[in-house]
């Protein structure tokens, strides 16, 4: 099953990729720089960013925990 892509500006703060996630009901964020897709925003990074943000330790987004 696909689904839109929906994007952000790299300018864009996290807690708007955060939002847009939760408005749209998606996992994941494309981030574009003057109209190129320069990367992804996902779930788990918005997740880190706020343990990071709130000193609940930190969490690596990057390892395989599912």
């Amino acid at each position: 099953m696909s689904q839109p892509l929906y994007t952000l500006d790299i300018n864009n703060h996290i807690l708007e990729a955060s939002e847009h996630m939760t408005d749209k009901n998606t996992r994941h964020i494309t981030v574009t720089d003057q109209g190129k897709v320069v990367g992804i925003i996902t779930v788990k990074n918005t997740f880190s960013y706020y343990m990071n943000l709130f000193g609940l330790g930190s969490y690596d987004p990057t390892t395989n925990a599912d």
